[in-house]
């Protein structure tokens, strides 16, 4: 990072404020069992490059209730450290808010400093092994963060503004066996499956006569995803068993109607999560029971023409309008990122009826 200021800055809550160690202290022990578990402290990280020092106090803590460290990690030797972080490419909206409030706090001008974001987790030491790897896992989700240790966070980040590399090329991807389609899904933790990885293979090694680039094979991964596929929605379902319970009654006979009604519409698809929430609207439109019913090429969700009383040029008049309904999907994959799926599917409910659902 020549020329460039770094600094780590640790933040910690002061006793008596500690709720969130509190509660994860007991969830550890509660749910993992771990009896030896005594103490468990939280630590906020950030890595700071070319932040002013003014801004330092009050974006990164509150000093009524925070305790702050520059460049040197509180820990003491009955301590264990886990280091948790985001894989690079995850979104991490602490960094990026924080790198907001400085830029509002120092004025107008753009200000290039770059801000990275971390938590450390101690534990007492005398844990065992066995255990501290056991909470680890606990804590670690690896689709989403990575554990790192002190060596890497006392390491210089790599330079920044270093130029964009070159585009590279997958080398010998056409040749890939099935073992190292395996090896390069999980080293590149894309989404798509083996039989994906097959198809953009075959499509490089016979039409476009080449290996494909790294972002390329990115965003057919982005776009084959099941965010934009729902692939989880149409995937089929079979067997489908309904529990022989006397509470399960009225499930059995919505199945069976379902089944009736598939017959009839589509009889050689599959059962699945995606035919179930749109059969209904198929049947009565086929019934010709949705007369008011928008149709466009836009299939995504529904739109009905209603009349709308208006005042223009000093009198009434009824127009025809379309209410947008919206049904989004909370399928930005919200088990490894609630909150980003629950944005994102708010964010889909709000922009498609505001846009006319345009494209």
């Amino acid at each position: 990072m020549t020329g460039r200021k770094e600094q780590l800055l640790f933040v910690e809550k002061k006793k008596g404020f500690r709720d969130e160690a509190d509660r994860l202290l007991w969830d550890l022990k509660a749910f993992l069992k771990i009896e030896k578990l005594k103490t468990v402290r939280i630590i906020n990280l950030y890595k700071l490059i070319d932040v002013p020092y003014h801004a330092l106090r009050g974006i990164f803590d509150s000093p009524q209730t925070d305790t702050v460290t520059l460049n040197t990690l509180p820990i003491s030797e009955s301590d264990r450290m886990i280091g948790i972080r985001y894989v690079k490419g995850q979104y991490d909206s602490r960094a990026y808010w924080a790198k907001e409030c400085v830029q509002i706090l120092t004025g107008r001008e753009p200000i290039p400093c770059e801000v990275e974001t971390a938590r450390i987790i101690l534990v007492n030491k005398d844990i065992g092994e066995t255990d501290f790897l056991k909470i680890k896992g606990y804590l670690i989700n690896p689709v989403e963060c990575e554990a790192f240790d002190l060596n890497d966070l006392y390491r210089a980040s790599e330079d920044t503004d270093r130029d964009a590399p070159d585009t590279r090329e997958i080398e010998n991807f056409l040749h890939y066996d099935a073992d190292a389609i395996k090896r390069f899904l999980e080293e590149n933790r894309l989404a798509m499956s083996p039989e994906d990885l097959k198809i953009c293979q075959r499509y490089f090694r016979e039409e476009a006569r080449r290996n494909p680039t790294e972002t390329e094979i990115k965003i057919i991964d982005t776009y084959w995803s099941d965010h934009c596929r729902h692939k989880t929605f149409n995937t089929g379902l079979s067997p489908v068993r309904i529990q022989d319970e006397e509470s399960n009654a009225v499930i059995q006979k919505a199945f069976e109607h379902y089944l009736k009604v598939k017959a009839e519409l589509n009889p050689g698809g599959n059962i699945c999560l995606m035919d179930l929430a749109t059969i209904g609207a198929k049947e009565l439109k086929t019934r010709g029971l949705l007369k008011d019913l928008e149709v466009s090429e836009e299939n995504n969700a529904c739109s009905i023409v209603i009349d709308v009383e208006t005042e223009q040029g000093g009198g009434k008049t009824t127009q025809e309008w379309l209410l947008m309904f919206k049904n989004e999907t909370h399928n930005h994959p919200t088990e490894i990122e609630p909150y980003g799926g629950a944005a994102t599917c708010l964010g889909g409910a709000i922009r498609d009826p505001l846009s006319g659902r345009s494209y």
